[in-house]
């Protein structure tokens, strides 16, 4: 089964169109030299797989079931880094960065 980390986030999105629209990236500061891993799964499907530089944003349409109430986001990033680590005051460890996530209409 799947391990639970920091680098795992679950998400249980409510149903509110027909489409939902996810947008996500990573800050993390050595991406841009060696892109971070990232996977994306909705309701237990691989929806994104790939390797992303910093701040470069990935795209995602996950359509809903008709009827469907609730959709199980579950995102993975293969490394997280803390700013404070890179001369920053900012000790989180931060991981995949959800930019937006919003319903097409029905």
């Amino acid at each position: 089964g799947r391990r639970w980390t920091r680098e795992r986030a679950l998400m249980l999105v409510p149903v509110g169109g027909r489409v939902l629209k996810f947008v996500a990236w990573t800050g993390h500061p050595e991406a841009n030299e060696q892109p971070v891993p990232v996977k994306v799964w909705a309701d237990s499907k691989l929806v994104y797989e790939g390797a992303i530089k910093k701040e470069d944003a990935f795209y995602v349409d996950i359509p809903a079931a008709e009827g469907q109430k609730f959709i199980v986001l579950d995102t993975w990033i293969g490394r997280t880094f803390r700013p404070s680590d890179y001369g920053h005051g900012d000790r989180r460890v931060l991981g995949l960065a959800i930019q937006d996530w919003r319903w097409e209409p029905q």
